[in-house]
């Protein structure tokens, strides 16, 4: 399957007009923030158990969050960033720098999350210095895939007949736009003064294995074949 795992750190901003908006709308439960964020890919095209941070891409978390009660809250989150994974990265083992597959795609994600705050500190986060929370969701992740083979040694692999039709089957496959994800984790919050705090966390977006970003489906697999993705807010 594919994973996109987020490590956040993350500042939720408390709206500076709630106060002053409060006659016409009540905003005084809701929270927004912004965090920088980093995309990290795991699957075929590296090695690496914890993904391959050598084609590690910037990116950018923006949400909005209102309290329900001191336990719960619901939290809307966008995520735009890119992703990309890369045979050459790697010299071991030696078939990836023959191999030398990569892609890369923006990703632009939207979710919906239900957040449990797990001291019920969601109205009284300025007595208590540290808070842990819990979040899981559903959302959509949009693609725009670009894939290249042109490096691929095509006589190192002259040996290996399923690889060679594989890699034909695999181009004549569409690419997904969108897919459907998953997002679940767990964070720490520390709060700065009555409007700020930071926020740490980390979370893991999963959909089905059957749809596949490297486009290596059919050829010869050494792994399983998983995307991360890891804000750093």
């Amino acid at each position: 399957m594919y994973v996109f795992m987020k490590s956040t750190t993350l500042f939720l901003l408390l709206s500076a007009e709630c106060s002053r908006l409060k006659a016409q709308l009540d905003l005084t439960n809701y929270e927004v923030g912004i965090a920088g964020s980093a995309f990290i890919y795991q699957g075929d095209l590296t090695p690496a158990r914890l993904g391959s941070y050598r084609t590690l891409r910037p990116g950018l978390d923006i949400y909005i969050s209102r309290l329900i009660d001191p336990m719960f809250s619901i939290r809307t989150n966008v995520a735009i960033g890119k992703l990309t994974g890369d045979d050459s990265k790697y010299a071991v083992p030696e078939y990836r720098q023959q191999r030398n597959f990569n892609f890369t795609t923006p990703v632009f994600e939207i979710s919906e999350l239900l957040v449990v705050d797990l001291l019920k500190n969601n109205f009284t986060r300025q007595s208590s210095r540290l808070s842990p929370y819990l979040f899981a969701g559903i959302g959509v992740s949009f693609l725009r895939i670009k894939r290249d083979w042109s490096r691929f040694n095509a006589e190192y692999f002259s040996a290996e007949t399923s690889t060679i039709q594989g890699l034909a089957a695999d181009g004549e496959r569409s690419l997904p736009k969108a897919i459907p994800v998953l997002p679940l984790g767990i964070g720490i919050r520390y709060p700065l003064s009555k409007r700020i705090s930071l926020n740490a966390e980390t979370s893991s977006d999963s959909h089905s294995q059957t749809t596949r970003m490297d486009s290596v489906k059919q050829q010869t697999l050494r792994e399983e074949t998983v995307i991360k993705r890891i804000p750093l807010e």
